[in-house]
């Protein structure tokens, strides 16, 4: 996602008609909001007990990530030079994704850690109900 987002971007940046820009920035658009979605999806898996503050965090670094790329347009060849190097910078670091990995325990302590009040229990956080002893 984060891929097409970049090359769409760079396209945008480099576009030299009006049909052609905005067909890139539709795509770029639509593979934003698939990113950002993802995004948001993995993020309770980082600390289930802490479902907001990573969320905050996560949300926090969107905005710094804002304010660095903002800084490219200031550089010399203007908005569309800008466009391009942050087009061609997400595309370059987009692979990085798939370092990203869960373990199948953590995503069933993910599904079963959550109580009434939204915290984490112990007995919430305990086996599989499979591993649990017959009675």
């Amino acid at each position: 996602m984060l891929f097409v987002e970049g090359l769409a971007l760079s396209l945008f940046g480099t576009a030299e008609s009006l049909s052609l820009a905005i067909a890139a920035l539709v795509i770029f658009a639509l593979f934003v909001n698939f990113s950002t979605g993802a995004t948001f999806g993995v993020a309770p898996f980082l600390h289930p007990q802490f479902v907001g503050a990573t969320s905050g965090i996560v949300a926090a670094g969107g905005n710094i990530g804002a304010v660095l790329a903002a800084l490219l347009f200031r550089q010399e060849g203007g908005l569309s030079a800008g466009l391009v190097t942050l087009g061609v910078t997400v595309t370059t670091l987009a692979p990085l994704v798939l370092l990203v990995r869960f373990s199948t325990a953590e995503q069933f302590e993910h599904m079963h850690a959550v109580t009434n009040e939204g915290r984490a229990t112990p007995q919430a956080t305990s086996a599989p109900p499979s591993a649990a002893p017959a009675r």
